[in-house]
């Protein structure tokens, strides 16, 4: 099977049911009891309204996380502590969802560092990667979506329709590499899909909202703009739950 970025997905490559994800098991604390949760990538599209690459390529930077740092446990919700550098909402509701990082103790756990010169209109290969912190043990994995998954013309066409420059053929081929995106990154293998390393004794800034957190929930007007521009046209549903669409 040939993708659009210059490899081939054979069928030893994919995962076992094709298209389908294993759900992540994680413990929630509910009215003090330890609760078991199993919460699939289908759960979040009922939650966020699409299943896009920002919420493929955030769930399974999770589950390598959980198979890196806690092997054979299952985490804890509130074990998380999360860096990124992505500022889409879609990769953060995802985050949100399954570790509850985004809000647990006013946010402290969640925080979003945009390399320079970046931001949620201009994007490059550096904005995808993700460290995830087990807090009981300090351990971290650094994960990066390999640089090979995209291509120049990727960013070039979401630019321009975000700033309301792209032609209608344009604005087709976007959609259908961003279709291509989640297939890609549903169907990967882990190590065809990530780099990572794992970091020892790593811990969040407790003054995070300070500083570049500021995209974390409550995005700019001009971002929610953007994010909408971006969008426009691909059938999203718009989840009530989820506090970054504006339509």
């Amino acid at each position: 099977m040939d993708s659009l970025f210059g490899f081939k997905l054979s069928t030893a490559e994919v995962i076992p049911e094709k298209g389908k994800l294993a759900p992540i098991l994680i413990y929630d604390r509910i009215c003090f009891e330890k609760v078991p949760l199993e919460i699939s990538i289908e759960d979040i599209r009922k939650y966020r309204g699409n299943i896009c690459p920002g919420v493929v390529f955030s769930f399974r930077a999770t589950q390598l996380a959980i198979s890196q740092l806690w092997k054979d446990e299952i985490p804890e919700r509130g074990d998380f502590e999360i860096i990124s550098t992505c500022p889409f909402p879609c990769s953060q509701a995802s985050f949100e969802f399954l570790t509850r990082a985004v809000t647990r103790e006013g946010g402290k756990n969640f925080k979003i560092e945009l390399p320079k010169g970046t931001d949620i209109k201009n994007i490059t290969k550096d904005n995808f990667v993700f460290i995830i912190i087990r807090k009981s043990t300090g351990d971290s994995i650094k994960i990066r979506l390999r640089e090979e998954l995209f291509s120049e013309r990727f960013f070039q066409l979401r630019k321009k329709k975000i700033e309301g420059r792209a032609t209608p053929e344009e604005i087709k081929e976007l959609k259908s590499i961003k279709q291509e995106f989640t297939h890609t990154f549903m169907n990967l293998p882990m190590d065809r899909l990530f780099e990572s390393e794992k970091e020892d004794n790593l811990e969040l800034n407790e003054n995070i909202n300070d500083n570049e957190a500021a995209y974390t929930l409550v995005n700019s007007q001009e971002d929610a703009i953007a994010y909408v521009a971006e969008n426009e046209g691909e059938d999203i549903e718009v989840a009530a739950t989820c506090p970054f669409h504006t339509e």
